[in-house]
């Protein structure tokens, strides 16, 4: 299958230097080229082949508008190895992608960790939060069942008045 497809693109990209086609596509060689693709490879022929499809797609097929769809093909992190001096295509630009790829992940992942932490403190808190509201429910009860304290002063007065003897 692999055969297949690369025989494809070497077909279509002949079919293109060979004048097959008619419309122009200076346009997408330059910007390929300028991206860092070597003309005469496959690469370079996809690349010119996505724009020339992307500008079919697109209402407008002016120059100006197939350089802006060419900026926006490289990803942030192509345009990044572009701005440390890397050419696109190259084993050292392919480098500078996979570590900035790399570090993109591990900092997704220590952002996973540091998320996980918050989630879990939060939790301890609402769970700390719920414990002292149900010991507080508890004394409520317990203050609510238990008889009544005695009086603070244990002394009693009597008074008699006739045969009625009355007690405080």
């Amino acid at each position: 299958m692999r055969f297949t497809i690369n025989k494809v693109v070497t077909s279509a990209c002949l079919a293109f230097y060979s004048g097959a086609w008619s419309a122009d596509l200076s346009g997408y060689e330059k910007t390929c080229g300028d991206i860092g693709f070597k003309p005469r490879t496959p690469a370079f022929g996809e690349c010119v082949l996505e724009f020339d499809r992307r500008a079919t797609i697109s209402s407008d097929g002016n120059l100006s508008a197939q350089r802006s769809a060419a900026t926006s093909y490289q990803s942030p992190e192509d345009r990044q190895c572009t701005k440390f001096g890397f050419t696109a295509g190259t084993t050292a630009f392919a480098e500078c992608r996979l570590k900035l790829e790399l570090n993109k992940r591990d900092a997704q992942a220590a952002n996973d960790v540091e998320q996980q932490r918050n989630r879990a403190q939060q939790e301890a808190a609402e769970n700390q939060r719920q414990r002292e509201q149900s010991q507080a429910l508890i004394r409520l009860g317990a203050g609510l069942l238990a008889p009544p304290p005695p009086p603070r002063n244990p002394q009693t007065t009597c008074q008699v008045l006739g045969n009625i003897m009355t007690c405080n």
